[in-house]
């Protein structure tokens, strides 16, 4: 049934604790902005960089495609939020993918207003569980979960709208994915495909085929 619903998610980031030496770092450099953390500690940067990159088993915080040309991304911009104690907030990065304009941060960053996040609109996927908002569609398309109340249905659209998520460029790989758990058997089983593919992200659709193998 092509009209089946995954029920699955961006994935919540379970983010380790602040490393020490970028404590001490923010510590030392209070009035420091963001660029001079980039450039002037930029091996403490690529450290970080990496730190939170493996917390989020090397995909983007926001559409599980794996990392490539990454970047730490501040879940809350910026240019909207220019106070350092949330600039070096170790809980307000996120690493995505870096000059990807189509999705992800790329978009987030450009069309987010300050009502998202004062009105508490936008899914933070490291303090919430994106799991209870959004199912796939067989297609690959994220889509609200039905159960949503009106205000959370609305979050859930926001939220695919900032990040772009249903950029043909997910859908077709969410697709591919789901498109190949239908050909696995007792010789190729699930475990043996995410071995196989282990660095195809959307790791959250094998955690569904797993609980949901009938389905197939």
């Amino acid at each position: 049934d092509r009209n089946l619903l995954i029920i699955s998610k961006m994935r919540k980031i379970n983010r380790s604790s602040p490393s020490v030496e970028f404590s001490k770092w923010v510590a030392n450099n209070r009035t420091a902005q963001w660029g001079d953390f980039v450039k002037n500690a930029h091996d403490l940067y690529l450290d970080v960089r990496d730190l939170l990159g493996q917390d989020q088993d090397g995909v983007s915080g926001y559409t599980e495609k794996p990392l490539g040309k990454e970047h730490i991304d501040h879940f809350k911009t910026r240019n909207l939020f220019p106070n350092p104690q949330c600039v070096f907030d170790w809980y307000n990065f996120v690493v995505d993918e870096r000059d990807e304009p189509q999705f992800g941060s790329g978009v987030k960053d450009t069309i987010v207003d300050i009502n998202d996040y004062n009105s508490n609109i936008i899914i933070n996927p490291i303090v919430e569980d994106p799991h209870y908002f959004f199912t796939y569609s067989l297609n690959g398309e994220i889509i609200p979960r039905p159960s949503l109340s009106d205000v959370e249905k609305s979050r859930a659209i926001r939220t695919i709208e900032l990040f772009n998520l249903n950029h043909q460029t997910l859908v077709s790989c969410r697709a591919d994915i789901i498109n190949f758990f239908q050909c696995l058997n007792d010789e190729y089983t699930i475990d043996q495909m995410e071995n196989d593919w282990r660095n195809s992200g959307f790791y959250s659709l094998y955690d569904f085929y797993r609980e949901n193998v009938g389905a197939f």
